[in-house]
């Protein structure tokens, strides 16, 4: 016994090594963002990092809260005990609550609580919260107009980093291509609610809900413009609605084939911008120019488009079902036992162009039908942005399918499907903001955190040159979907830090944790590798970056 306990003795750590390995297990908190310590110090720590925004400290004042629920038909009532005394605490409670990913009243009076108690001040009671939810319609217009405040504050905050977003890196390039100075990003979301009766938000006789329409901006990573209607509600006309009074540089639009109609192309083409939509394989359109592309199948079966066209006679204009018939425009050949696949750059009688991209994999494809292997795309776009950058652009648009995605999992979106119309608008709002805090939260951190790690030269012109994958030294690479999946807790944190008066920290503590806390952020919202199939199938967005550079080398040696 003795001998096994001397054998135990001898196998025990040495101080040293117990404090590398506590420093290790430290070290590994940090990386995946666990708090340790004081719950206190760690608030003090995401204060002191972040600070008080102004802009959006004012957002959330009391003055501006009640002047824009009196714009909207709110009527108060103002004896001490009523809701409008505290109703900034409300608003804040709500965004809470879309932080949580909790849509109810219920859980957005417990937050209510818990705000007012730190603010030292009484809440109403939970009675009079539900009466004044009776509001419910002139509460949901005034957090319309409060959502599109914080759009622009936090452009405006994400501008004036010195880094820039993926977003902002891709455009640049595309700005160099064809004078565009926005992308867009547009679709619809819908989501559940209660049944209501005659309220023209039910689709057929079972569920009722809404719809969010909304357009995204690529370089701002968040939404532009937004509206919510019915579940009925016609996107195309919501799209033309939201979009006709937008002025200023040249945006190009990509929407999928919803949207696909005369209306919406001469819309954008009355307003200068640019288009790329998704086609339908039954369009026959008059085509008046063929250029074909060979589209080859890698090791992975991924039919991979050889760079460099050619043209194929075409004596007149001819409809686009007729060059099928007389085998003008194939979709395939069998060339020494090898399927080759046929993409198309097809010029219209309009002046638009269609694409058609040979991909027998897509959910459409029929065999009985040879013209569904390929995916139609419209564009407005010039031949300098070739069929390898319009098929590479279109998939950007996936990236508002990933922000809907992260409302819907990681917000409050459709959490709450007991809401009436006007709640649910109103806990859409609110999860709107939430994310949008997520988000200058993770850019910020990102940014720091670049600017301690590199060395100034990064922000200079001689070290501004693309990467082999497409990327720029000082781009701030920023997943969305991880910013809203990680940083609910700090930003509720934050919050109550900024709109607390309180001076927590010194700025000894601010100087020595500053830089843990920005790195441990930055790391938890970066992008994960790309892998080497997903890089080859063209899915990524930094395969995208690096076909639009291809196209710029080719723009320049033609």
């Amino acid at each position: 016994m003795s001998k096994s306990k001397n054998k135990h003795h001898k196998n025990k750590l040495s101080p040293q090594k117990r404090a590398r390995k506590r420093a290790s297990r430290r070290a590994e908190c940090h990386r995946h963002f666990i708090p340790s310590g004081c719950m206190l110090l760690n608030a003090a720590n995401i204060y002191s990092l972040y600070g008080k925004v102004p802009e959006i400290t004012r957002l959330f004042a009391s003055e501006l809260i009640q002047k824009l629920l009196y714009e909207n038909g709110y009527e108060p009532k103002e004896y001490r005990k009523s809701l409008w005394q505290t109703m900034s605490f409300f608003i804040l409670s709500l965004v809470f609550a879309a932080l949580a990913g909790r849509a109810s009243i219920a859980h957005m009076y417990f937050e209510y609580q818990n705000v007012c108690a730190m603010a030292g001040v009484r809440p109403a009671s939970q009675r009079t919260v539900e009466r004044s939810m009776e509001q419910a319609e002139s509460i949901s217009a005034a957090m319309e107009v409060l959502t599109n405040k914080f759009i622009n504050v936090y452009k405006k905050l994400v501008d004036d980093l010195d880094g820039i977003t993926i977003g902002e890196a891709i455009s640049q390039v595309v700005k160099k291509l064809g004078n565009i100075d926005k992308i867009r990003l547009n679709d619809g979301c819908e989501f559940r609610i209660a049944r209501e009766v005659n309220e023209g938000d039910c689709k057929g006789t079972v569920a009722a809900g809404r719809k969010i329409h909304a357009s995204m901006s690529l370089e701002s990573n968040s939404f532009d413009l937004l509206s919510i209607g019915g579940a009925t509600s016609n996107e195309r006309e919501a799209f033309v609605a939201n979009t006709e009074s937008q002025q200023g540089g040249c945006t190009l639009d990509l929407l999928d084939a919803g949207y696909n109609c005369d209306k919406v192309k001469r819309s954008i083409n009355d307003r200068g911008d640019k288009f790329i939509i998704k086609g339908k394989n039954s369009s026959n359109p008059l085509v008046v120019k063929i250029t074909r592309y060979e589209a080859r199948a890698d090791s992975m079966g991924n039919y991979k488009i050889v760079p460099g066209g050619s043209d194929v006679d075409l004596t007149s204009p001819t409809k686009l079902k007729e060059l099928l018939k007389i085998r003008k425009v194939v979709p395939y050949e069998v060339i020494n036992g090898i399927i080759v696949g046929y993409c198309y750059d097809l010029l219209l009688s309009d002046g638009f162009r269609l694409i058609l991209i040979y991909n027998p994999n897509n959910k459409g494809f029929k065999t009985s039908n040879s013209a569904s292997c390929w995916v139609f795309l419209d564009t407005s776009l010039s031949d300098v942005f070739d069929l390898l950058a319009v098929a590479s652009l279109y998939r950007l648009r996936w990236q508002i399918e990933i922000m809907f995605l992260s409302h819907k999992s990681l917000g409050a979106i459709g959490s709450g499907p007991d809401s009436n119309r006007h709640t649910g608008d109103i806990f859409v709002y609110a999860t709107m903001i939430a994310h949008l805090l997520k988000l200058y939260m993770a850019y910020k951190s990102t940014n720091d955190h670049l600017i301690r790690t590199a060395h100034k030269e990064v922000f200079s012109e001689s070290c501004s040159e693309s990467s082999p994958t497409g990327e720029s030294a000082n781009v701030m690479k920023v997943s969305m979907q991880k910013a809203a999946a990680h940083l609910g807790c700090p930003v509720y944190i934050w919050l109550l830090c900024v709109l607390n008066r309180a001076d927590m920290v010194t700025e000894k503590t601010i100087y020595q944790q500053t830089e843990a806390i920005s790195e441990a952020v930055a790391s938890a919202v970066c992008y994960s590798r790309v892998s080497a199939d997903i890089m080859a199938s063209g899915k990524s967005i930094f395969a995208t970056m690096k076909v639009l550079d291809q196209c710029i080398g080719h723009a320049d040696t033609g």
